[in-house]
């Protein structure tokens, strides 16, 4: 006689571990059949918290699963889960399988962990850049004032720490390097503010440029675009004026080059400048010009400056060379001869002209300088030899007249 034993069957979790999203509704649960499948049998199951807690999380569930005799078809029960919008850690739901009948047995796992995968962001905290990533001063502007945002949210207190780096400005010299932490309180979107000190210098130069960055978000807070920036310092000094001047004298003598210093940067000579010939009349006495005149309009100078020329004329004048002035002084205002003190060595004279002092043809403290002159020596031998020497006739001289007369008007309409 043979006797068969039955198998007894196990009833247990499918997995000891399963998880959900918090907005997938429900979560399956499947309990196997495994060992046996003679009679029918059951088993109870349940959940409790975990983490989780039951009516905030999810909802409560116990019941039992049963398979009929020979049915070995996993069963199922579901977990409802309760989708909210706090931003929170994953969450577990315990869930067991007990009292089982029929003969069953309670195999492995009979316990397991379900976890609720949490789908809210969390709370943002904001990002912080830039107001703009160009901004620009005025060099004599004192200092530049740089913005920084709070976007995206204000949760908690955060910082960033700003600093400043040479672009094509110099630290010390352009601007003073900067650097801090700029601080926003919870719940603060007010946007935060450094300043960058700029120095004002004299020196005209192209426009120069402060490197600006961003760095180190605390508090969870990112940091956003843009992160850098650009400050630029516009130059204020005017463009210096050419102090230079040189052309072919007008009796064709050679080259004759002025050269002046003084009066501030944009100090220079101005349209109307030319190497002209001699007004006519002379100086009485014979004098000869051997290169002519020169015939200065200089503009944009300091009020009441001194400048400083030297004239470097093709050849050596002779030793008792003199130096004459045609125009207007204090003493006499119609267009006359005088001399003027100057120094005459080899082929270069120097002296100096105080704007609306003596030299200064127009007399006015406003920044020109007009100034017709030459030298001139005495003509040795024949008189007629002076003659020869180019000079503006009286049509001409009332022509240098009226031009210089017109550089007058201009000089008075600048100081107005």
């Amino acid at each position: 006689m043979t006797i068969r034993r039955q198998r007894l069957a196990r009833l247990q979790f499918a997995v000891a571990a399963s998880a959900v999203a918090e907005n997938g509704a429900t979560a399956t649960i499947s309990v196997t059949r495994t060992g046996g499948s003679t009679g029918a049998v059951s088993i109870d199951y349940a959940s409790s918290n975990g983490s989780a807690t039951a009516g905030s999380d999810y909802t409560a569930t116990s019941g039992t699963l049963n398979w009929a005799a020979g049915d070995t078809t996993p069963q199922t029960f579901t977990v409802a889960i309760t989708d909210d919008a706090t931003d929170e850690p994953d969450e577990t739901v315990n869930l067991t399988l007990s009292n089982p009948t029929g003969g069953a047995s309670s195999g492995a796992p009979n316990t397991a962990v379900l976890t609720i995968t949490d789908n809210d962001p969390p709370p943002a905290a904001g990002s912080l850049q830039f107001a703009v990533a160009a901004s620009a001063v005025a060099e004599n502007g004192a200092t530049a004032t740089i913005s920084v945002t709070r976007t995206g949210g204000s949760t908690g207190a955060v910082s960033i720490d700003y600093a400043s780096s040479n672009g094509s400005a110099t630290a010390g010299s352009d601007y003073t390097a900067t650097s801090g932490t700029l601080n926003w309180a919870a719940g603060d979107t007010t946007p935060q503010t450094f300043t960058v000190a700029i120095t004002d210098d004299a020196t005209d130069e192209p426009d120069e440029t402060v490197n600006l960055t961003l760095s180190n978000p605390i508090g969870g807070a990112s940091s956003g675009a843009p992160n850098t920036a650009v400050l630029t310092i516009i130059d204020d000094d005017a463009a210096p004026g050419n102090k230079t001047f040189s052309g072919p004298t007008a009796p064709g003598s050679g080259i004759e080059t002025i050269v002046f210093t003084g009066g501030g940067d944009p100090c220079g000579f101005s349209a109307g400048t030319m190497l002209a010939a001699t007004p006519l009349p002379l100086p009485a006495g014979g004098y000869v010009f051997p290169h002519g005149v020169f015939v200065s309009n200089i503009t944009n100078c300091t009020v009441g400056a001194t400048l400083n020329f030297t004239i470097t004329y093709p050849q050596a004048l002779p030793a008792a060379s003199v130096f004459w002035k045609f125009g207007r002084t204090l003493a006499d205002p119609s267009m006359h001869w005088y001399l003027f003190p100057a120094v005459i060595v080899g082929n270069n004279a120097t002296f100096s002209i105080t704007d609306g002092g003596l030299g200064d043809d127009d007399l006015l403290m406003n920044g020109s300088i007009i100034d017709p002159s030459g030298p001139a020596f005495l003509q040795a031998g024949d008189p007629s030899a002076a003659v020869a020497i180019p000079a503006i006739d009286a049509v001409g001289r009332w022509l240098l007249l009226a031009m210089m007369l017109t550089f007058a008007g201009f000089a008075l309409r600048r100081r107005d």
